[in-house]
């Protein structure tokens, strides 16, 4: 799991895989470091919805970027929102996950508009998730190491497939060798070009409620 982005360098080394189960750093009979280290690693702003995600046992962060509005190009370059690329095991739980960003979200940034006036005034977040097509065969890798014959990368008409699926909503992907599926999730300010200090505000309680809404989840939710 590693960073997106550049600005104040928040990625060292690249791609952060994966630790085998039960080794130093991990909690017990998992692959999730219990905790990340203490550098730049990881964008601090998402670094406890990154660490939150990867605890559920059913989700594995890919990408993830904080958003970085501070950056004086960050408007033309796209660089403001914050999102988390993720693979999951279990669709259902991802997506009453999603359902319950969607609504807690929007209500927490409308409290603070609430409470603080024209400061917040017209301020929200845009929330959208989708499917990233078929796993790359980098990832499927990651994944799976000891797949006898390795990972095969998907052709043009699995990947058709896989859009098309993407498109239509369905539970199922060409790729299904592997339950692990690629979703994004993406927390946008809007109106986009607010001010820096006043995005930073609204993407950190953004960023605060999906955590919480992920560590109130119920195991089995649906």
């Amino acid at each position: 799991m590693a960073s997106q982005g550049t600005g104040p360098a928040p990625v060292r080394g690249g791609f952060v895989p994966w630790l085998p189960a039960d080794a130093p750093g991990t909690e017990p009979g998992s692959s999730i470091p219990a905790s990340l280290p203490d550098d730049d690693l990881l964008d601090p702003p998402v670094r406890p919805l990154v660490e939150a995600l990867n605890r559920t046992g059913w989700a594995r962060t890919v990408f993830s970027c904080g958003g970085h509005p501070e950056e004086p190009d960050a408007v033309a370059r796209g660089r403001r929102q914050s999102h988390v690329d993720v693979v999951v095991s279990d669709r259902r739980q991802w997506a009453a996950w999603v359902r319950q960003v969607k609504r807690a979200v929007p209500e927490a940034i409308r409290r603070i508009a609430d409470q603080h006036g024209p400061d917040r005034d017209g301020a929200r977040i845009r929330i959208a998730e989708g499917g990233l097509g078929p796993l790359p065969t980098w990832l499927a890798e990651a994944l799976a190491p000891h797949t006898p014959g390795g990972i095969p990368e998907p052709g043009p008409f699995i990947r058709g497939l896989a859009r098309l699926a993407i498109l239509l909503g369905l539970p199922w992907l060409p790729d299904a060798t592997t339950p692990w599926r690629y979703r994004r999730l993406v927390l946008e300010p809007v109106p986009y070009g607010m001010d820096a200090d006043q995005c930073r505000r609204v993407l950190d309680v953004a960023i605060g409620i999906a955590t919480e809404c992920l560590e109130r989840l119920s195991p089995g939710a649906r």
